[in-house]
């Protein structure tokens, strides 16, 4: 059946008004040329515009002839076969791998499937990274990754507008990179594409063998001779009632060994091993769980990480001026630290205000403070509620001289009396301080969620995840704190390593003379401890590696040309972020200095770049493939000898398609519910078939179509004639 349509452009009244107002002003015009002109002409010509115009409004009117029919076509059966590596494994019946079950349950069902061609248009995909038509021979498990949400989403694209297109999915139901299969799987229930997954491998996975180390982690930095804890994480499958050697070496030595008894099937157990730390420098540290030559991958029985060990104990002052839970929580994690000594003098609290000698805000009280000439001697120095004026000018200026001659760190926390309001504008310690104090600087209420400010010296001290967990995730789970010092501007060296959400800085640290001082303005960092069971834990190790940075025992040490990595073990395709630091007196940074590196590992030597910025020389590196690198840097300062440094990292090669060897059917069955389809295994694949070769569906297509009257060329060409002609015969009468 055929019509006519009308597609204007412009709605049809306001063409109609347009054509009425010119075709009354072309009659006008030929009106005026009565005199000059013979009437037969004047009509010749005023037709052949007034049909030139005709022909215009016919074009904006948009006459369009609209057919359609309707027809029958064969529904779409699409079978998309999983040729992911997972496939590989021998879990299914006689010791058949997944793919070669799925292979057999197609060759065994040729018929069926000749049958259901005659009704149905049926196309064999492979899937993994991407799809593909299935080879003539069959799947073949040799992808990298099982996109299954891409899969399906494939399928959906290839049946778009057409009705009664079921799909059968032969998987093992793991989706290891690419979409969600959920979210796919709705959209093909909206369009009515039922999905029917057969289930491939072992339901429980019992037949699967694989041990592998799941994690391994620890602290980055260590001091001499101190006891260091590592805490692994171990999977095992189709191992129960066997008994497991798990071996902990420290650079290539045995450290320690355990025997673990496999009570199931699926199991995982948490080890807690112990390391002493003998030697300075960076040193590696592997776990090797014993291996089986049944097991599915063998290259998951180890894992590899890196720490620093610093020198001996560490002398920390800590002083007071009265009970606070922050200086409970923050005492009870240093002094759980080995090789860490913590003196806690009690101080006297002297009141806010004071100049710092006893003037307008009380009394200085010194009881119990060490002789201020000793002061060099400690390795960290923590100011907590304590005021100016309890400490003394005399004590203030042997502080100063012990952070910048003896290079002992220096770090003020939050309170209500120090700062600002605790009259330190002026001293001797507002002057180390890589903030402005003023005496009008006080505490505000209010919670203030933290975040990293600018990766910097604190990149050691701000690394809150051990393994190959960036700290930024960690930093985003802990709670906020309540309140803090507002602090006044920075100084030229100082630089904000943690701000608030809205960007108020927090933790701000510099160098002065050979020490480190820092400032923290919060202090209710005791919420991490009560927040959850493992707050504790994170309390303690910010805390440890705050007094560590204070005392120059992170990666850099006493050295002035350094490189300093976040976190020594990364996936593969992780950003690792790497600095250079180079500096001179007074820890400065050196200007005009010269500084190349070069990346060494599985694939061989190649040089990185980098870029200079806020002192350091900064480089960005995604290595992929699995593996121990070295990351080396030399720096050839305006003046004096060339100096270098490397540090060691690791990139853990975890099989995603065989890390969890286990099929996911539960998956496979939610797909199933979802899209009004039914779960499968390959022994009710031919029933199956049957049951779709003896249904009478048909796919009815109606296919509309609009071929536009005005839109062609014998058209384009009347008007031009119409025009042409219309001059044509105006030149001839001379007319304008």
């Amino acid at each position: 059946m055929t019509a006519l349509t009308w597609e204007s452009a412009l709605p049809l009244g306001l063409v109609l008004l347009l054509a009425g107002g010119v075709g009354a002003a072309v009659g006008l015009s030929y009106a005026l040329t009565r005199r000059v002109c013979p009437a037969p002409m004047r009509r010749l010509l005023g037709g052949l515009r007034l049909a030139a115009l005709a022909l215009a409004v016919v074009c904006l009117v948009g006459p369009s002839s609209a057919g359609g029919e309707r027809k029958e076509e064969k529904p779409p059966l699409t079978v998309l076969v999983d040729c992911s590596r997972s496939m590989a494994i021998g879990d299914e019946s006689e010791g058949r791998t997944r793919c070669a079950a799925a292979a057999a349950t197609r060759a065994a069902e040729r018929a069926l499937f000749d049958r259901l061609a005659a009704r149905y248009d049926v196309s064999f995909l492979g899937f993994g990274r991407r799809v593909t038509a299935l080879p003539p021979g069959g799947p073949s498990a040799s992808e990298e990754e099982t996109q299954l949400g891409g899969a399906l989403a494939e399928a959906l694209s290839r049946v778009r507008g057409r009705r009664l297109a079921p799909v059968l999915l032969f998987s093992d139901g793991v989706n290891t990179g690419g979409r969600d299969p959920l979210s796919l799987a709705r959209a093909l229930a909206a369009t009515r594409h039922p999905v029917h997954p057969v289930g491939l491998g072992g339901e429980a996975g019992a037949a699967v063998m694989d041990r592998r180390v799941r994690s391994l982690s620890m602290s980055s930095t260590a001091l001499l001779h101190s006891t260091v804890p590592v805490r692994a994480e171990l999977a095992f499958h189709g191992c129960r009632g066997q008994t497991v050697q798990v071996l902990l070496a420290c650079d290539g030595k045995p450290a320690e060994a355990r025997t673990v008894l496999v009570a199931a099937d699926r199991e995982q157990v948490r080890l807690e091993f112990t390391l002493k730390a003998e030697e300075q420098g960076q040193h590696r540290v592997t776990l090797e769980v014993e291996g089986d030559e049944r097991e599915v991958d063998a290259t998951n029985n180890r894992r590899t990480t890196f720490f620093f060990v610093g020198r001996t104990t560490l002398k920390l002052l800590y002083l007071e001026g009265g009970p606070r839970w922050e200086a409970k929580y923050l005492r009870r994690s240093l002094e759980g630290t080995e090789g860490i000594v913590v003196e806690m003098p009690r101080v006297g609290r002297a009141g806010a205000g004071g100049d710092g000698e006893g003037g307008a805000g009380g009394a200085a009280v010194v009881g119990g403070l060490p002789d201020p000439a000793s002061l060099g001697s400690y390795h960290a120095i923590v100011l907590g509620d304590v005021s100016a004026a309890a400490l003394g000018r005399e004590f203030m200026q042997g502080l100063r001289t012990a952070v910048d001659q003896a290079g002992t760190g220096l770090l003020m926390i939050g309170g209500l009396g120090n700062f600002g309001a605790g009259g330190y504008a002026g001293t001797p310690v507002g002057e180390l301080l890589p903030v402005r104090v003023a005496a009008g600087d006080g505490q505000r209420k209010g919670i203030a969620p933290l975040a990293r400010g600018r990766a910097a010296p604190g990149d050691f001290l701000l690394s809150l995840a051990e393994g190959d967990t960036p700290s930024a995730e960690a930093w985003g789970n802990l709670p906020a704190l309540d309140g803090g010092v507002e602090f006044g501007a920075l100084k030229p060296g100082g630089t904000v390593l943690l701000e608030t959400a809205g960007g108020r800085p927090v933790l701000v640290a510099q160098p002065f003379g050979r020490g480190r001082v820092a400032a923290f303005g919060a202090d209710t960092t005791w919420r991490w401890v009560l927040a959850d069971a493992g707050g504790a834990e994170v309390h303690r190790r910010f805390w440890r590696q705050v007094v560590l940075w204070l005392a120059r025992q992170d990666q850099r040490g006493e050295r002035n040309f350094w490189l300093a990595l976040d976190r020594f073990q990364f996936a593969p395709g992780d950003v690792v972020d790497a600095a250079a630091w180079l500096v001179g007196s007074g820890d400065r940074p050196v200007a005009g200095a010269q500084v190349e590196a070069v990346l060494d590992g599985p694939g061989g030597a190649r040089p990185v770049a980098l870029r200079e910025a806020e002192g350091a020389w900064r480089a960005r590196l995604a290595p992929e493939e699995p593996g121990e690198y070295v990351l080396s840097a030399r720096a050839q300062p305006p003046n004096g000898p060339p100096v270098s440094d490397s540090v060691r990292f690791v990139v853990a090669g975890a099989d995603a398609e065989l890390d969890d060897p286990a099929p996911d059917h539960e998956a496979l069955r939610a797909i199933a519910e979802i899209t009004g389809g039914r779960f499968l295994r390959p022994a009710d694949v031919r029933a199956f078939l049957e049951e779709l070769a003896g249904r009478d569906e048909r796919n009815v297509v109606e296919r509309r179509r609009i071929r536009p009257l005005w839109d062609n060329l014998p058209v384009l060409l009347l008007f031009a004639a119409l025009l042409s002609a219309e001059w044509v015969l105006r030149r001839t009468q001379r007319l304008p």
